[in-house]
């Protein structure tokens, strides 16, 4: 027979467990060991299936985000979780998820939250981002107000290109100028940055990515 408290093997009559002290009590020793052991055996399993349960919706929430377009692109360089350059190439129905409907339907579909623009284009997945003065948000890491001088060597740690260094009294706004920039993602699609800059304070302004 076996103690009803540390599941061991005692001898027929014995009124102590020998192991654990425990009061031999008649004709529930068997019974109380094989309950314990199949408790145990119940816990193993219903663990694994949680583990196999968890496996298994991650498989299928990756399938679906990568068949519909709801992975953002692949960077040639590091972009933190909390960049809003990970919004380029999201599904526009993810998008939908994070801030809402769009105001208005046709195309292009664009999202306004917080000073941020969020635009698509060709009505499945998020094609420009644009920041302006109300935003808290970044690009690559670059805020709104950031000195220009610091805008421009982030843009070079990220490998850019430098495209168009224009001023902006064509566009009636003479104490305004433009940086733009370009480069290529690890899955060979091109964004395509503007940075606006105040001629005098020579502070980041207004900007936008898209791909090209």
């Amino acid at each position: 027979m076996f103690c009803t408290k540390c599941g061991k093997e005692i001898k027929e009559g014995m009124k102590h467990c020998p192991f654990c002290g425990e009061i031999v009590k008649k004709g529930n020793t068997a019974k109380a060991a094989v309950s314990s052991n199949e408790k145990k055996k119940l816990k193993k399993t219903k663990i694994i299936l949680i583990i196999i349960a968890l496996l298994l919706i991650g498989g299928l929430y990756n399938a679906v985000t990568e068949n519909e377009g709801g992975k953002s692109l692949e960077y040639s360089f590091e972009v933190s979780d909390d960049d809003l350059l990970n919004l380029l190439g999201m599904a526009n129905k993810d998008v939908e998820k994070l801030v809402g409907e769009p105001p208005r339907g046709g195309s292009p579909l664009i999202w306004m939250k917080n000073g941020i623009m969020i635009m698509s284009k060709n009505k499945n997945s998020v094609t420009s981002v644009h920041i302006s003065g109300e935003s808290t948000g970044k690009i690559c890491g670059i805020s709104i107000g950031d000195k220009e001088n610091d805008v421009i060597e982030q843009m070079n740690l990220i490998g850019a290109n430098l495209d168009e260094k224009e001023k902006m009294d064509e566009y009636g706004d003479p104490e305004s100028h433009r940086l733009g920039y370009s480069i290529k993602t690890a899955n060979n699609i091109t964004l395509k940055f503007n940075w606006i800059f105040n001629s005098y304070t020579k502070r980041f302004t207004t900007g936008s990515v898209s791909i090209e």
